[in-house]
């Protein structure tokens, strides 16, 4: 009896060490993906994604009626479910919390924005939300003490509201965010001391999108209108609240050659607080940002199914889609951001929000209804399995030509090049005399595109355009007679 008992106290110990081990290497992967929904964690695991962003963690939900004596009655079993499912997938956790409470704050949103919108809480009801974000925090924190059952590993990372630069996802003042944003570090501290706050997510809109100069971003601040100028200066004063949050998180959901001027600048105000946090890409949109103002056409036929271009249009999409992930992913690691949440798992409910079909945000799912995978799940899964292990990604940006090396500690560099508005041709300094060229996969047969090759000199010539090429040095033996050539004009997808 005590050898069979023994026997299985070891087999739970070292299955329980397996997944921490696993845990501790996916707790460091740069891949992430939002917003998690029920019924989806295995399909989007075998993506490669390790981290998952749960949205609208409501206080009104999780806490639907007030204290009664002193006593609170919190409902965790919808978020209890969620955190298995993508537990048992793999899945480190990311959470958004959200004020909105009916019974506890100033105010309530009139549906479909009931959920969306915060308000600050009332005078007699700061310490209720601060009980809400201990409990919170202390139910996934892993330490043994009034833990969620089954939990995997703890959760440390919770996003303080989302966007709270906005007044339709924020309807208090900036000093009630920054009381918000204290209330919530101190709770979820006191609860767990390795606990991280993320500050509300950051959206610049279009600011960034050329790529502006210091000073042409002065003037572009000063001649915005007076609400725009507002949110900049709300984004201000919350980044000034550096000793209540470890992480920013910037939503990188417009044109990624925006990102550069956009994480410079934001390092740079971190500076003048003598601090610099790390920054996460949440909300990366990973389709095209089309919006009903200048490309409602392509939004009708995109929602159309029995639009005679429909197909057509679609499938340019989807191409672009697979292409625009893995670009905005390589420029995010190349500017020290430590984590991209891609978005999204699935589409957007048509009444998910108001004016949810104004913008191509809502079609960026990763699968077709059916659960079938798109093209992006495919060139996700590529990138990740090209930047397995590696150390670092390098920026070498030539004349519109997009080129990142990514080094790694057992192998030769491996680089990722494209080119927007044209054609170009370039040359490689590779550094060996054999390559592989792979082209980022963009259809749904989720086959890529490869040929091996030998190159003169250590030097490879390359035709490039929109479709980013991962170029790999390979042995000798890998490449075959009828494949020695040195262009990409045979690469097709």
């Amino acid at each position: 009896m005590f050898q069979k008992v023994s026997s299985i106290l070891l087999l739970i110990f070292l299955t329980l060490t397996t997944t921490e081990i696993q845990a501790g290497k996916n707790v460091n992967s740069v891949f992430g993906v939002g917003y998690a929904v029920p019924g989806y964690a295995e399909k989007v695991s075998e993506m490669g994604a390790r981290w998952v962003k749960i949205p609208s963690v409501c206080w009104g939900r999780i806490e639907p009626t007030p204290p009664q004596d002193g006593k609170h009655f919190y409902r965790w079993k919808h978020l209890d479910g969620l955190i298995k499912e993508y537990q048992n997938a793999g899945f480190h956790i990311q959470i958004v919390i959200k004020s909105a409470c009916p019974w506890g704050t100033k105010g309530f949103a009139s549906p479909p924005e009931s959920w969306r919108r915060s308000y600050p809480p009332k005078k007699e009801h700061w310490d209720d939300y601060y009980q809400f974000v201990y409990n919170l925090v202390e139910r996934y924190d892993g330490d043994g003490y009034r833990d969620m059952p089954g939990l995997r590993y703890p959760i440390r990372y919770y996003e303080i509201e989302s966007e709270a630069q906005h007044h339709i996802f924020w309807a208090g003042t900036v000093g009630e965010y920054c009381q918000l944003l204290k209330t919530a570090y101190k709770a979820a501290k006191n609860a767990h001391p390795e606990t991280k706050i993320i500050l509300a997510g950051i959206n610049f809109g279009s600011l960034f999108d050329d790529n502006p100069s210091p000073e042409d971003l002065m003037r572009k601040v000063g001649s915005l209108p007076k609400k725009y100028r507002r949110e900049m200066s709300f984004i201000r004063e919350t980044l000034a609240m550096v000793n209540y949050y470890d992480v920013v998180d910037y939503h990188y959901n417009r044109d990624y050659t925006g990102a550069y001027s956009a994480v410079k600048w934001l390092r740079e105000e971190m500076k003048k607080y003598g601090c610099q946090k790390e920054i996460w890409a949440g909300d990366t949109a990973s389709v095209p940002w089309i919006t009903d103002v200048k490309y409602g056409d392509i939004l009708k036929i995109l929602m159309n199914p029995s639009h005679p271009h429909h197909r057509k249009v679609s499938k340019w999409f989807r191409a672009e889609q697979a292409k625009l992930s893995v670009k905005k992913i390589i420029v995010a690691v190349g500017l020290g951001i430590k984590k991209v949440i891609l978005e999204s798992i699935r589409d957007f409910p048509s009444n998910a929000y108001t004016g949810v079909h104004r913008e191509s945000w809502f079609l960026a799912g990763f699968f077709n209804e059916d659960k079938t995978p798109r093209p992006v799940f495919y060139a996700y899964l590529q990138l990740v399995k090209k930047l397995e292990n590696f150390q670092r990604v390098e920026s070498l940006l030539r004349n519109g030509t997009y080129i990142y090396r990514v080094i790694f500690p057992d192998r030769k560099p491996m680089y990722i090049v494209w080119s927007e508005g044209k054609n170009r041709r370039i040359r490689l300094d590779i550094g060996c005399s054999h390559v592989k060229l792979e082209k980022v996969i963009t259809s749904e047969t989720g086959k890529p595109n490869v040929i091996t090759m030998k190159v003169k000199e250590d030097k490879v010539a390359l035709s490039i355009d929109s479709t980013p090429v991962f170029v790999e040095c390979v042995d000798e033996k890998a490449v075959g007679e009828d494949e020695r050539v040195n262009t990409l004009s045979d690469v097709k997808n």
